[in-house]
This record gives structure tokens, sequence and C-alpha cells, in this order.
């Protein structure tokens, strides 16, 4: 009886070592590296890798890593991962991504060859027959760009922008229109009744109760003191309990290097600001079709809306193709602030032009 209860145990232990063991080929067989011109990317897809529908998420920067979204936003594993497969890359001189390049090809053309050489590789070998891009920030910036190329935008059913950062050099112009909007609409929603005591030429004296006008001015100064602190917390990244667990579950168990990945980021953002602090894509979008979804947070103070409603007006997507949506509640996070609301509008859109 001992024999018995000892050969099944090993059984047991050999059947879990097996199971293991296939599972992490399985992992293997999603990661994989793709070369072009002197750069070798890392590639990871994740999801329902047997639905024929890929998302490639495209990562804000420059040189941000691409593989840290999945393990510190639950966003993608919870929202689009069980729907479709999602593949995660780091870009040229970012992330964890080798190779001997020159620092000339940091742009976003060379980007995008890199780009669609990552897509032809999902055609080829993965059978990927509708693809999707999803740029964050930055990435949107990719993604736009590399829809300006007639020849790449065949491959690609629709294109999904979070706080896509288009004309970066109207930021400065973007943030200062930023206050006035969010005046108007805590106005239009009663947080705040007026704001014409903020307004420079406004004079208590004139008032029929001076005293009492004071008062009511302070009060409103505290209360939009109040709102502005509120708009500027949805764009921080917060640590908690769950958040630094997934920080140290990506430092020591992902398959980058965050030290590298770091380092590599230091070292070549100022390469690509060169290129991204003058970008202007609105004036280049005119005859893209492609369907598009643009997804921003009212509150985010490093891209505001009001990027993604100019290039929403210029872009040449059909009206019905095209949508705009701006999340009340979010900032330049709203993977954190809104991934509920976030996800419905991404599935919603794939589902509508998938057809």
């Amino acid at each position: 009886m001992q024999d018995f209860n000892f050969i099944n145990q090993k059984n047991v232990v050999f059947i879990l070592l097996f199971c293991l063991m296939i599972s992490a080929c399985q992992r293997n067989t999603s990661f994989f590296f793709v070369k072009n011109k002197g750069a070798v990317m890392p590639v990871k897809i994740s999801g329902d890798t047997g639905a024929d529908t890929y998302i490639i998420f495209l990562a804000g920067g420059p040189a941000g890593d691409g593989h840290s979204y999945r393990s510190l936003f639950p966003f993608f594993r919870k929202f689009l991962e069980p729907h479709y497969a999602v593949v995660y890359y780091d870009q040229r001189g970012g992330g964890n991504t080798q190779g001997t390049y020159d620092t000339n090809t940091l742009n976003l053309l060379q980007l995008s060859e890199d780009l669609n050489r990552i897509i032809s590789v999902l055609k080829k070998e993965h059978q990927a027959s509708r693809i999707y891009l999803m740029g964050y920030s930055y990435g949107g910036a990719l993604g736009m760009f590399y829809l300006g190329n007639p020849d790449y935008r065949q491959n690609i059913q629709g294109f999904i922008s979070i706080e896509g950062a288009f004309d970066r050099k109207n930021q400065a112009s973007y943030q200062g229109q930023l206050l006035p909007y969010w005046l108007d609409e805590w106005v239009s929603e009663g947080l705040i009744n007026d704001y014409e005591a903020l307004k420079s030429d406004y004079n208590c004296n004139e008032n029929q109760d001076p005293i009492a006008c004071k008062q009511d001015s302070l009060r409103l100064v505290k209360k939009v003191e109040e709102l502005v602190d509120m708009a500027e917390k949805t764009n921080r990244f917060k640590l908690n309990t769950g958040s630094i667990g997934r920080l140290l579950g990506y430092t020591f168990f992902s398959q980058g290097n965050p030290l590298f990945s770091t380092t590599n980021e230091n070292q070549h953002a100022s390469f690509f600001s060169k290129e991204f602090e003058h970008l202007v894509l609105s004036e280049q979008v005119s005859d893209i079709q492609t369907p598009v979804l643009f997804i921003c947070g009212r509150y985010d103070t490093n891209v505001p809306v009001f990027d993604a409603q100019n290039i929403f007006r210029q872009i040449g997507t059909e009206e019905k193709n095209k949508e705009l949506v701006i999340l009340k509640q979010s900032g330049h996070l709203p993977m954190i602030t809104e991934p509920d609301v976030l996800s419905r509008y991404i599935l919603d859109f794939i589902i509508k032009t998938s057809n």
C-alpha cells in the first residue's frame, strides 16, 4: 500500500511538472523577437490568441516600456485579453529593445517601418486577419503616423487612440485653455454657480454688499482650488498595495529587465523629442479613411482634450466611422480612473468595425 501511494505521489509530481513545462512552452510561443534594421524588439501576445482579431498596443513615451503596461495596468488583462489577442512590444530605443542602430533612426518614420514589420510577422506566423492599433499618448502619434502611409494603412482594421498626442507643438497653448474649459464644465454641472469673481476685472467694491461679496469670492476660490486638485490627481499613478505589488511583480518576474528599460529611456528619449516636440499631425490626416476612435480624459493636463478634438475635425474618415469620447472623470490615466467605461467604448468600436 505504501508503494502504491508512493508511485501515485511520484506520478502526481511528474504530471504537475509536465503541466508546468507545457504551460511554460505555451507562454514562450507567445513571446518572440522581431528584428529590423539593427533593432531587436521583444514582442508578447497575450489573451485570446485563438481569435483572428489582434490589438497591437503602442506604448507611450517616447522610448517607453511597452511590456510594462500589461503588468502595471490590470485593465489590459481584465477587459481586453478575454476577448482578443493583445500584442505588447518595445519600440526601437525603448523598453528592452536591443541591437545596434543609429540614433538617427529614432523617429516616427523608422518606428512605423518597425511596426509594419511586426504586423507582417503577425499576419504570416499568427494568421492575424484583423489588426487594430491602440496607441497611448506618444503611441497615438505613432499610430496616426503609421496610418499616414497609404501602403501601411490597408493592413489596419481600425485605430484606437487613448490620450493620443498628435500636435505636441501646440501643447502649451492647449494647456492654457484648460482652466477656462474646466470652469465652464463645472458651471454646467452645478459644481460652481459662476466664476465672475475669478476674472481680473472683477471688483467687490462695486457690489451692493462688498463684505459678503468678498466672502463669496474666497469660498469660490477655495472650491475651484479643490476641483483643480481633484483634476490633477487623475493624472497621477497612485502607489498603493496593489500597484506596488504589480511593480514588484514586473521587476522580479517579467521577461524583460526594468533597469535596462529605464536606461534605454534615459539614453534615447531626447532623440525622439527633437521630432516629437515640434509635431503637428493634424495637418497630414485629411486622406486617412481608417475607422478611428479617439478617447481622452477631460482632466488630462499632459495631452489636453483639444488635441484630439482638432485632429478629429481634420481626419478624412467618414463621420459614421469616427468617434470622439471625452471621459468625464479621467486625466492621462483612464486605464486606472475609468477602466470599465474605457473598455466598453473600445470593445463596442471593434465589434462595430469588424463586420
